[in-house]
């Protein structure tokens, strides 16, 4: 999948980069559709009158690459260099409107080319300008991306740091689809730092607003689509599987084991949909379930997942 929550993918048996909440909290593409990059600021008002010098081309140049981001993952380097050609254009004219859009797509094309620190660079600014001329209409995305590019460059601290500044940022807007996503990235970021109590307690927030959000989507009128809803199964069995690590590094063992089980009866759920391939979260799971059952003594256990997971390797 393209852009999940938080990028940290955390195991029981080990700790690596990798990816983790599903795509419809806040785009992000996944194996399943287009990338829908969010907006650095609301489209239809930015608060404040358009400058005086507003280069047309630059502008319909700009709105060119976006599209082309969104359609085409190998586009990355063709619209990164197209933005900073951009950029002397939109600074001259006094266009932040514009300038904090090419920003921001700058900074996530960096991101996924893994250029770490240009991509915060840009993405810091990006935020930096549109918090100064567009607080009300400023997303809190651009700090998810910060806070990914400072953990990635071994900053986790700053990143934990970035995070809660999001949902601080996300509580006041009552954004209640990004909620989850946010809390999320904080509490596996504690987990990564070892602070497994004060992880739990996050996750389990995490967990409350991602039930919210799925009664929500469940509401007639809502409008939500099936991406919607399959995402928001994924996010939550990306909590409830933090919630087994954590638990299985402070020896609950059988709390371990249950949140591994739901974590389990989601993935599968998603993974036979269609919609999403979740077959890497479900070597995860059951790698996780075979080391919980033996800890247990609970060998039948262990053998039934030990063949399952070997299954999915076929």
């Amino acid at each position: 999948m393209k852009r999940a929550g938080i990028i940290v993918m955390i195991s029981i048996l080990a700790i690596a980069v990798g990816a983790t909440m599903a795509p419809a909290q806040e785009g992000g593409r996944g194996d399943a559709g287009e990338r829908k990059l969010p907006g650095a600021v609301d489209s239809g008002s930015n608060g404040q009158p358009a400058p005086a010098q507003v280069d047309a081309d630059a502008v319909a140049e700009l709105h060119r690459l976006r599209e082309l981001y969104e359609s085409d993952e190998g586009a990355e380097k063709e619209v990164a260099d197209g933005c900073l050609r951009l950029l002397p254009t939109f600074e001259g004219g006094e266009d932040y409107d514009h300038l904090v859009d090419c920003l921001f797509l700058l900074g996530d094309a960096n991101y996924y080319l893994g250029e770490w620190a240009g991509a915060q660079r840009y993405m810091q600014r990006a935020f930096d300008l549109g918090m100064r001329y567009f607080p009300d209409e400023m997303s809190g995305y651009p700090l998810k991306v910060i806070g990914e590019c400072q953990f990635e460059q071994g900053e986790q601290e700053q990143a934990l740091a970035s995070f809660r500044q999001r949902v601080q940022m996300v509580r006041k807007q009552e954004n209640t689809a990004d909620l989850a996503g946010a809390l999320f990235d904080v509490g596996a970021m504690l987990v990564n730092l070892g602070r497994e109590e004060e992880a739990l307690t996050v996750l389990a927030e995490a967990l409350a607003a991602n039930n919210d959000r799925a009664g929500e989507l469940s509401e007639t009128g809502s409008g939500a689509s099936d991406e919607e809803r399959a995402a928001n199964v994924i996010d939550h069995a990306e909590i409830v599987y933090h919630l087994a690590i954590g638990n299985f590094r402070l020896e609950r063992y059988e709390d371990a084991r249950k949140y591994l089980e739901q974590a389990y009866a989601f993935f599968t759920s998603i993974q036979d949909t269609g919609q999403y391939d979740v077959a890497d979260r479900l070597v995860f799971v059951l790698d996780d379930l075979v080391l919980v059952s033996e800890t247990l003594g609970d060998s039948i256990a262990a053998d039934r997942y030990q063949r399952e997971r070997d299954q999915l390797n076929q």
